[in-house]
């Protein structure tokens, strides 16, 4: 169920666009070429052509957003499941993880720290009193990187590492979010073993 929702995610959104104008177009075409040459001749207006037209500036919307979803999204969850993550089957663009961490929560906050370089994000905000930090990426569009650093013990902190896109509007990631959290959380449980 949610591959298909993201595939009538994307087919709704790259061919709603298509769709309009090419309704749009007809409907121009139509009264530039037929409607005002028949009006000239005295034929009235002829509804059954003028729903052709329309069909015909539907149909391009139609056939690209369909080869867009199967195309986009296939490569979308094709690139997800060759991920080495723990959860192969979310294909969100929102990806979370959450875990403990057998640290205090001073060592936990200095390590997610550390760990956005290797992800190349940019620190844009962190407090270490609250246990909050925020990144983002300077790649592409972009990601927006959210760890929130929690002491559970003494010794035990637990750590919620969250991505997604910059943008709201971004359909799909190939698996960036993802990667960005899977190499946090692989960071931080290595850093930690040795």
């Amino acid at each position: 169920m949610k591959y298909l929702r993201l595939y009538l995610k994307i087919f709704f959104w790259t061919a709603m666009p298509i769709v309009v104008l090419g309704i749009l177009a007809s409907i121009g075409l139509y009264i530039l070429f037929v409607s005002i040459p028949s009006e000239m001749s005295g034929i009235p207006l002829d509804l059954i052509r003028l729903a052709k037209w329309v069909a015909f500036g539907f149909i391009p919307g139609i056939m690209f957003g369909g080869i867009m979803a199967v195309s986009l999204g296939t490569s979308h969850i094709l690139r997800i499941r060759s991920l080495p993550t723990q959860e192969p089957d979310n294909i969100s663009l929102n990806q979370s993880r959450m875990f403990i961490l057998e640290t205090d929560q001073h060592r936990a906050f200095s390590l997610c720290s550390s760990s956005l370089m290797l992800i190349s994000a940019k620190l844009q905000q962190a407090n270490e009193a609250t246990g909050y930090i925020m990144a983002k990426t300077p790649a592409g569009w972009g990601e927006v990187i959210e760890i929130k650093v929690s002491p559970i013990s003494d010794n035990k902190s637990q750590i919620v590492v969250t991505s997604r896109p910059n943008l709201k509007t971004v359909l799909v990631d190939y698996g960036k979010n993802t990667e960005n959290v899977e190499k946090i959380c692989w960071y931080l449980k290595d850093k930690l073993n040795t």
